[in-house]
């Protein structure tokens, strides 16, 4: 008897499942009709953002020179948005000037009319003689200019989103506002869903005997939907070669671009894919380039490749986890390409933590639908091969072919879905970031090191490691006995060196991308920042926008809160390099503001009204957020890690 053939590895599946297909050609599309599509070439403005120097406020423009100290000013006139009359400013001269209006020449700052004798404009205001007066307070340097200075968001010429950027809604109003009508973007592709048997009758019907609803095709099409793709779902095919090959015919007529069957590709009597693609080849024959293998992986080991009349077509299992998985690990990576995207952009596996163990088959890759805890570690739901573990699930663990028993502790690839997942307040689905928590600080105020204060049943650190839970890897810059499961933790060097030694030390040992690859944001985390996982999805949208360039932090009351934000890499480590010699030629690193380190990124401020950012620093602070945290709870927080009352 001949030996079974070997299994095909699963990545080597893949690969000839994605070399089946190509990008899609490049259309213009109208702004009203790009969201969901992929940018085909790089986003350059056509106009600086703002187009002039417009004014950030209602007040009235003058020269700051004019205001050295209180001064009474002659109105010469009125620029409201939209005006094409500027005019000019001269000395001892103000004009009144609406939001969005053109600066007039001669002006360099805006005072805001609620701090002028003034103190509103009433409709009636622009009826008034342009010789009236105004009174200003005396500016200092410290005064903000209110004018948004021409091109000082985006200048003509820059690329604002590289090509393979998906494009969202904020991205096509920044391209209206930089002169785009139109974008252009591959054409998005169009997905056939089939499944095969005779047993299959459409969802909702009456069932006769031995019939089941057709669930598969409503799954996998509805999978497609889900990365912006357009699906058609012919739903349940009989188990014959003649309607298949119909409804074959039938999706490449309606200009599939991708066809995808699940069922009938075993070796079962009646499998009816099998058949077809073993048919010889022929004028009456539309399959070709055929590829059928058994891959390595539970479930969905049979698998094959096809072109039905130059259309490319995989064909999946019908066990519905198999089909599922034959998604994630083939269909979505074709889609990606599909679509001229860079890399399996949505189907990036983060590693977990396992809460309890299973056993896995010797030398196949197995697929086991798992559900996130409270703590983010993982579990299997129920049985993996029913319909209703995977509803239940928010990821597939993905256990390596030379793993026979997964114990509890260990660390497994978990592939999160990417819709339909409970938001925690910990991460965007799918956004890939790195964290690092800076739990190093000497507390003064509190007498105790904070990253032990407990507040709600937590520590401090716990909270902070909460926040950073869809962090690809998150390392803390502290005392080693911080160490938790699955986080790196690194001393600053000097300890207590503050927060940006800190932070250069955390940055350092996160691993560097791959030659060519570009490095995720990273989530910068004080660690006594309780309500910060709230506040993460907030970052994760703002650093998404294109406008925030290098990154993104909250603002409380008018406060910047640098240490509750999220930061492009590079950026912030050239910022880091700048600082890390002193002018005396020691290390500039060591006690250096937080404010230095920041002041060259441009970042976008995310506004915190809900007071997301609030830190510990005395008992009260800890007091009043225990109770935030776990509303009648106890009024005071657990102080039983404080050393001195330990002992």
């Amino acid at each position: 008897m001949d030996s079974p053939a070997p299994l095909r590895p699963v990545d080597e599946h893949a690969r000839r499942a994605v070399a089946l297909v190509e990008p899609l050609p490049v259309v213009d599309l109208p702004l009203d009709e790009v969201v969901g599509a992929v940018l085909a070439r790089d986003l350059v403005a056509l106009l600086d953002l703002p187009p002039f120097d417009a004014a950030a406020m209602d007040g009235y423009a003058l020269r700051r020179a004019d205001a050295g100290t209180a001064a009474t000013l002659r109105v010469v006139g009125e620029v409201a948005a939209g005006s094409a009359r500027v005019g000019a400013v001269a000395t001892g001269e103000a004009v009144r000037i609406m939001t969005g209006a053109p600066v007039p020449a001669g002006a360099d700052v805006v005072v805001p009319v609620e701090r002028t004798s003034t103190g509103t404009f009433t409709p009636d205001d622009g009826a008034r003689p342009d010789a009236a007066d105004v009174t200003v307070p005396a500016l200092t340097p410290d005064d903000r200019a209110h004018v948004r200075r021409r091109g000082e968001d985006v200048a003509a010429g820059e690329v604002v989103a590289p090509a393979g950027t998906v494009v969202t809604a904020r991205l096509a109003a920044l391209a209206a506002a930089l002169g785009h009508a139109t974008l252009a973007v591959h054409r998005a592709p169009v997905v056939a869903v089939l499944s095969t048997g005779d047993e299959l009758t459409p969802a909702g019907a009456p069932l006769g005997p031995g019939r089941i609803p057709d669930s598969n095709s409503v799954l996998v099409a509805g999978a497609v939907r889900d990365t912006g793709t357009r699906a058609l779902r012919t739903g349940g095919v009989p188990d014959t070669p003649e309607a298949l090959a119909a409804a074959l015919d039938d999706a490449v007529a309606a200009g599939a671009d991708l066809i995808v069957t699940t069922g009938g590709v075993s070796v079962g009597a009646h499998d009816v894919v099998r058949t077809l693609l073993a048919a010889p080849p022929g004028p009456g024959t539309g399959a070709s380039d055929v590829d059928v293998a058994a891959v390595g992986m539970q479930p969905g080991k049979p698998q094959a490749l096809a072109r039905w009349r130059g259309v490319p077509w995989l064909a999946a299992p019908g066990n519905p986890t198999g089909a599922y998985a034959s998604f994630e690990l083939f269909v979505r990576p074709m889609l990606t390409r599909l679509r001229g995207l860079a890399g399996d952009a949505d189907g990036a596996a983060e590693k977990r933590v396992v809460a309890g163990g299973w056993r896995s088959p010797r030398d196949r890759q197995q697929l086991v639908p798992v559900r996130t805890d409270d703590d983010g570690r993982v579990a299997p739901v129920g049985d993996g091969h029913r319909l209703s573990a995977l509803a239940l699930a928010d990821g597939l663990a993905v256990v390596p072919a030379d793993v026979v028993e997964v114990h509890p502790g260990d660390r497994v690839p978990v592939r999160r879905f990417t819709a339909g997942r409970p938001r925690t307040g910990s991460a965007e689905p799918g956004v890939v970031f790195d964290a690092v928590v800076l739990a190093g600080g000497r507390a003064q105020r509190l007498g105790v090191p904070k990253p032990g204060v407990t507040l709600a049943g937590r520590t401090l650190l716990d909270h902070a490691l909460t926040a950073t839970r869809g962090a690809r890897r998150t390392v803390v810059v502290g005392p080693p006995e911080l160490a938790r499961d699955g986080v790196t933790i690194v001393r600053e060097d000097p300890p207590f060196g503050g927060p940006v030694a800190g932070l250069a030390t955390g940055l350092a040992a996160l691993p560097r991308p791959e030659p060519g690859g570009s490095a995720a944001p990273v989530l910068v985390l004080a660690c006594d920042v309780p309500r910060a996982h709230d506040a993460v999805p907030l970052l994760l949208a703002a650093v998404q926008d294109p406008g925030a360039h290098d990154g993104a932090y909250l603002v409380r009351d008018g406060r910047p809160q640098w240490l509750v934000g999220m930061y492009a890499r590079e950026p912030l480590e050239r910022a880091l390099a700048s600082l890390a010699v002193g002018t005396d030629g020691t290390d500039g690193l060591a006690g250096a503001s937080v404010r230095s380190l920041v002041a060259g990124l441009r970042c976008t401020e995310v506004a915190d009204p809900d007071a997301l950012s609030d830190d510990v620093d005395t008992w009260d602070d800890a007091a009043r957020l225990a109770a935030a945290l776990a509303p009648g709870g106890p009024e005071n927080p657990d102080r039983t890690d404080d050393p001195r009352r330990s002992s």
